[in-house]
């Protein structure tokens, strides 16, 4: 069982590690005009110093990438090869959680999975993705061991990875406020039939959980004197949340002037200080922060919902391709080059696209299968609504992905959908089998 699961992880790896080769071999993998290099500097720094700072990103990714270093050099091609084991450990373990609904489901999620778009292309990045994606649906699949073998050992374990999770991407971090409630429910219905016992073992949980994330909060007062998990969530909220629920249909692109509105505000503000941790970054971040509650809290409530609306819209509904052709310097047209209303924009660009740049038949052909996949995902959504037995085991897939998408409220990059990657995998597997039965179950008629 053990050599046919190391083959199936072999095998989930390969389209993975073929366009990471293809990838290597024909652009560079860092490129600070398409997307920056902080991780491989914070490597650096720990291999110079055994610690970094000066650096947002969180722990966990630039010490294994230290870690790479210090045995291969700094050659990237072994992050990314990495990425491309992770990528099919990930993979097999959202295969193991997919077959916990249907035995019938393993082997065609195996296989979607492996050869997911999205998911490949970020493997080519030197990013905390791809690993954090693994933390996470360890941690659920341990979790759901948990509950199918009564072993508090797996649950440890769930909350070991979690934890592990939660200083490599604060991405999830929204999920300690929804998890413990769900779990201490779900425990007393499914498990224990004690509101007590289930309390104790979720006590257990997060005592572990937070035991790995003391570690994170050690290393902050460490390096900034204050006490706290990161000084990255001002900097969001300030340079990313504000701009994009000021614009229009959230982001796309940015509203510059809102950004340079939050710029000059917290550069006056830092002037007017009489503090003299003007320099730490944690007291930097507490000021951004304050800056961009005030701000939020100016904005117009319907404006602020479309652009939130916007934003989520614009991150499912995106594709890969335009971070392909940045990679690759291939010059793109985008919608909002077009004038008009939604409807006119769009018969330009495709007037465009046949006329004049024919690479864009890539992106239009990603993006019919993208918007099939988005159908096939609804009707996977209604098929585990309908199924009342794993109501639960639904519940609970919702409670650990869905709070990764709560952080990049109005912002529709592509790059902040990766975590959800593994949950609509599942949708779809699930959706594929409710319209193979529904057409079985017509034509039989």
């Amino acid at each position: 069982m053990i050599k046919k699961n190391i083959f199936l992880i072999f095998l989930s790896s390969i389209p993975s590690l073929l366009i990471c080769l293809f990838v290597y071999n024909n652009i560079s993998i860092i490129d600070v005009s398409v997307y920056d290099d902080k991780f491989i500097l914070a490597a650096n720094q720990i291999l110079l110093n055994g610690t970094y700072s000066d650096n947002y990103y969180l722990p966990l990714y630039p010490y294994l990438l230290a870690f790479i270093f210090k045995i291969f050099g700094t050659n990237l091609f072994y992050p990314i090869l990495l990425n491309s084991i992770f990528h099919g450990i990930s993979v097999f373990l959202i295969a193991k959680i997919a077959e916990r609904f249907n035995k019938k489901w393993f082997y065609l999620s195996l296989i979607l999975g492996a050869i997911w778009p999205h998911l490949i292309w970020r493997t080519t990045y030197v990013y905390a993705e791809t690993f954090f994606i693994l933390l996470v649906v360890t941690s659920l699949y341990f979790l759901f061991s948990f509950i199918d073998k009564k072993r508090i050992f797996y649950l440890l374990i769930s909350s070991f990875f979690l934890g592990l999770s939660l200083i490599t991407k604060s991405s999830n971090i929204f999920v300690l406020f929804l998890l413990p409630f769900f779990l201490i429910y779900f425990f007393n219905n499914q498990i224990t039939k004690s509101y007590f016992l289930s309390i104790k073992l979720v006590a257990s949980y997060l005592l572990v959980l937070f035991i790995v994330l003391s570690f994170q909060f050690l290393r902050i007062y460490k390096e900034t004197g204050y006490l706290g998990y990161n000084y990255q969530s001002g900097n969001a909220l300030l340079s990313y949340v504000y701009p994009c629920l000021s614009t229009k249909f959230g982001c796309g692109k940015k509203n510059l002037d809102s950004m340079k509105k939050g710029i000059e505000l917290y550069d006056n503000e830092l002037k007017i200080s009489d503090s003299t941790d003007s320099e730490n970054r944690f007291y930097q971040n507490i000021v951004r922060k304050k800056i961009a509650i005030d701000l939020l809290k100016e904005l117009d409530f319907k404006q602020s919902t479309i652009s939130a609306i916007g934003g989520y819209t614009k991150l499912f509904f995106h594709n890969f391709t335009y971070d392909l052709f940045e990679r690759f310097k291939i010059t793109t047209i985008h919608l909002t080059d077009f004038t008009g209303n939604f409807l006119i924009k769009t018969k330009k660009m495709l007037y465009e696209i046949f006329q004049n740049k024919e690479i864009m038949f890539i992106w239009i052909i990603s993006q019919f299968f993208l918007f099939f996949s988005r159908f096939i995902q609804i009707l996977g959504f209604y098929s585990f609504l309908k199924s009342k037995d794993k109501i639960y085991d639904f519940l609970l897939l919702l409670v650990f992905f869905i709070p990764c998408i709560f952080p990049v409220l109005g912002q529709g990059t592509i790059r902040y959908r990766a975590p959800l990657e593994p949950l609509l995998i599942i949708f779809t597997i699930s959706g594929i089998f409710f319209l193979y039965h529904s057409i079985r179950k017509k034509l039989s008629n």
